[in-house]
């Protein structure tokens, strides 16, 4: 799941909020005062000074979805006079609060709309992001093709049309086909395929596509005391590969920072079993199937493990993507 806002570029009060707040960092002394006991101690635990910011107005909260922390978010807009639209900033949402005060610290309220009282902290922000915007690969919320000329006026909330729902509850939703959005979507550097994220589960197919074998896992390790699950997809195109004879360790998110902080992303199963408790575990063979089809699978088995996770006493770790409004 991406969060998609507007920033037109060309547009002079645009241009000034973007610079004082995207451009320039913000020092957490200027603010603090502005902040709640609660809110100051979520921001000095993150253990730095300076912060890069955005914010929304009532209006944009009315017709969609807040931003959520730790899910990217990207702007979109013309960034120069009589130039195409361009999907051109990135970033994660680091810690997203409700404080009018702060807003009006940062940026002057809409003539208009109001204030900016929705405000969030941004990490990981690349300005230099040049996806050309094309209606074409973007769906309405129904899955059905976009106008040759639209365009956004709005936030939305984008998700990968191959994992299209359309009981999906998300507000202002659309679906995209880009490849670029997929790999940003999935946490990733439009330069680098990560392995377990693209080799493995294949998610940048379409849904039509034929998978000779696939496997749905369930993964577990423990972390501070702390059990976690998460149930994942391996999708393969020899059937004559074994699902004990792989290496792949599992397509979350959460599980490859944890090891990339630790210093794991190297590690073999086996080393981390012995650090982590780590356990993979096959739950359903799939063969001659569509990747729609081991999609539906997989979340059968998401539904299940969430609604065994109290009784057993783990935490279910699939809420990045478009799994996450799903398990709350």
């Amino acid at each position: 799941m991406i969060f998609l806002r507007l920033a037109d570029l060309t547009n002079n009060t645009n241009i000034t909020n973007w610079n004082n707040t995207i451009l320039k960092s913000r020092n957490l002394n200027e603010f603090k005062h502005l902040l709640t006991s609660k809110d100051l101690n979520r921001f000095q635990a993150l253990g730095k000074d300076a912060f890069y910011f955005w914010g929304d107005v009532q209006a944009t909260i009315n017709k969609t979805n807040k931003v959520e922390e730790n899910f990217p978010i990207i702007w979109y807009g013309k960034k120069k006079k009589n130039a195409p639209s361009l999907f051109h900033t990135k970033a994660i949402v680091e810690i997203a609060i409700e404080n009018e005060d702060l807003g009006n610290f940062f940026w002057d309220p809409h003539p208009e709309k109001g204030p900016f009282k929705y405000v969030y902290a941004i990490k990981e922000k690349d300005t230099s992001l040049n996806i050309l915007y094309k209606p074409d690969e973007i769906k309405k919320k129904d899955g059905k093709d976009s106008a040759e000329n639209r365009v956004m006026l709005s936030g939305h909330v984008l998700k990968d049309f191959n994992e299209f729902n359309k009981n999906d509850k998300s507000r202002c939703l659309n679906w995209f086909t880009n490849d670029d959005l997929r790999k940003i979507d999935n946490g990733l550097s439009l330069a680098l395929n990560h392995p377990e994220a693209d080799t493995f589960n294949k998610k940048g197919i379409k849904g039509d596509t034929h998978i000779p074998l696939a496997w749905i896992y369930e993964i577990s390790f423990e972390l501070e005391n702390k059990k976690m699950r998460y149930v994942g997809q391996h999708v393969v195109f020899d059937k004559n590969e074994k699902f004990e004879d792989s290496e792949y360790k599992s397509s979350s998110l959460v599980f490859w920072h944890i090891r990339k902080m630790l210093g794991f992303l190297e590690a073999s199963s086996a080393e981390l079993e012995e650090k982590l408790n780590y356990k993979k575990v096959k739950l359903y063979e799939l063969i001659d199937v569509t990747k729609n089809f081991v999609n539906e699978k997989e979340n059968e088995f998401i539904e299940k493990m969430y609604e065994e996770a109290t009784d057993e006493g783990y935490i279910p770790i699939n809420y990045t993507g478009s799994n996450s409004p799903k398990y709350r």
